[in-house]
């Protein structure tokens, strides 16, 4: 029985393959980020509002922006990871000679943030014990 054993390309061949994946995808990879430019964009809109109507001492408008001033921010994290996911699928996918939608590849992130999130979790745990066992002996 025989192994197939592959050979990564060295630097110029990968520089070459990323440029081609660019160019062949560059409008779905555009598309992706644009939903986080707009989210970003309507963030700071929302702060100049807040400014605003702290500045004009009406206090109620100014806790209300607040408040959606959080919320988009907390879209706009999950959304950053939720992209970043999805430029992983997208990179993944292109090895299958196959490009999914930008509404198909974000339906892939949100549905491995809650695990993705979990690993990261572990992850840090684990090397948050790690660091333990390695400073108590330092200590003694």
């Amino acid at each position: 029985m025989e192994s197939k054993t592959t050979v990564l390309p060295g630097v110029f061949g990968l520089i070459k393959q990323s440029l081609a994946f660019y160019k062949k995808n560059f409008k779905n990879l555009v598309l992706i980020g644009l939903v986080l430019i707009i989210v970003s964009i309507l963030s700071f809109i929302i702060i100049a509002f807040i400014f605003n109507f702290v500045s004009s001492k009406n206090v109620a408008l100014a806790i209300i922006m607040a408040i959606l001033f959080f919320v988009v921010i907390v879209v706009n994290i999950v959304l950053q990871y939720v992209a970043k996911l999805a430029f992983i699928k997208a990179s993944i996918e292109y090895d299958a000679l196959r490009f999914p939608s930008v509404k198909e590849l974000y339906k892939i992130g949100f549905r491995f943030f809650w695990p993705s999130i979990w690993v990261a979790i572990l992850v840090g745990l684990v090397f948050f014990g790690a660091s333990i066992f390695l400073i108590i002996p330092g200590i003694v």
